[in-house]
């Protein structure tokens, strides 16, 4: 007999059952391969239309249209360029897709097109509209060059090309100094030092209210030179006490203008001016037809005009009283 206490022995664990491999069915193989081929062919028809180009046009509608295309493109600010040109220039066209835009090349295109153009922003005010912003650098006067003269930009660039002799000349400065290498249309074309040389006189004639200066000459950096009215040539010398050189002038002019008639021609020398030295705040004006006689600057004869801020009166020359610049 087996002892009640005994306990029964567990039953054996049936062995594990062996898993069927299961065989793909070339049936569903071959639907697989065609739905993913047909999932390729949406995503590669779905990027054609969106980046398709439109119609090289700049009309709204019309035309190829890509998927969220392009149904204007806008010119906006004050050019000399028409809508088309600058559209044509830019290399986008109404149809195209928004996303096949590259703004930052077309502007570049654009400003590599046209030398006026100083500035072009290109927007997407919506998903159908591109807006082109044009600036044009302003004509400041025109810089003596080996075949004509070209128009320089207030950007120091050269804007255009004009041939000697050209009658849009007389609408400008003319400014002679030493072009810049690889000076001409679209570049830079004077150096940093005369452009800045060049502003100031600028600012210097225009807070003077001295009207009628027709040519300066910064050829030699110690020999700046101003035309008058093409009557009188003013030597201003290096570019010290510029600004007091120009005030001093224009507050001598109607003097001489006065002293020796409105047709007077010559020389008003400056270049021994001095702002800190109240003996050399003086202008010396020597008339043409005693030019080659004229004395050192700072010295009076018959012929000539010393102004400065005191008042003398001579046997071989008369100083007219003028106010210090």
């Amino acid at each position: 007999m087996k002892d009640p206490k005994q306990k029964a022995a567990p039953p054996k664990a049936a062995p594990p059952k062996k898993r069927k491999k299961r065989r793909l069915k070339p049936a569903r193989v071959a639907v697989f391969v065609l739905i993913l081929l047909l999932l390729i062919a949406g995503i590669v028809a779905a990027v054609v239309l969106l980046l398709r180009p439109g119609s090289p046009s700049s009309e709204e509608g019309g035309g190829n249209q890509a998927v969220f295309g392009l149904k204007s493109i806008v010119v906006e600010g004050d050019t000399r360029y028409t809508q088309e040109e600058i559209i044509a220039a830019s290399g986008l066209s109404v149809g195209q897709s928004i996303f096949s835009v590259k703004k930052r090349e077309a502007a570049e295109k654009i400003l590599q097109a046209f030398p006026y153009v100083e500035r072009v922003s290109v927007d997407s005010p919506s998903f159908s509209t591109i807006k082109i912003t044009i600036e044009e650098a302003e004509p400041i006067a025109v810089v003596e060059a080996e075949n004509g003269w070209f128009i320089l930009g207030g950007n120091g660039k050269g804007l255009e090309l004009l041939p000697d002799g050209s009658g849009r000349l007389d609408g400008y400065m003319k400014i002679r100094c030493t072009l810049a290498d690889g000076a001409g249309v679209g570049n830079t074309l004077m150096s940093d030092e005369d452009m800045e040389l060049l502003q100031s006189l600028f600012t210097s004639i225009s807070d003077h209210s001295l009207q009628n200066v027709q040519e300066i000459d910064l050829q030699d950096p110690t020999d700046i030179r101003l035309l008058w009215n093409d009557q009188i040539t003013v030597l201003l010398g290096n570019d010290l006490n510029l600004d007091h050189k120009i005030a001093m002038y224009a507050s001598t002019l109607p003097r001489i203008l006065e002293k020796y008639g409105e047709d007077t021609r010559g020389q008003m020398d400056l270049r021994a001016y001095s702002n800190s030295d109240p003996d050399q705040q003086q202008a010396v004006y020597t008339p043409e037809e005693a030019l080659t006689t004229a004395p050192p600057a700072g010295t009076t004869t018959g012929t000539g005009s010393t102004t400065g801020t005191g008042s003398t009166t001579g046997t071989t020359g008369t100083s007219t009283a003028a106010p210090a610049a």
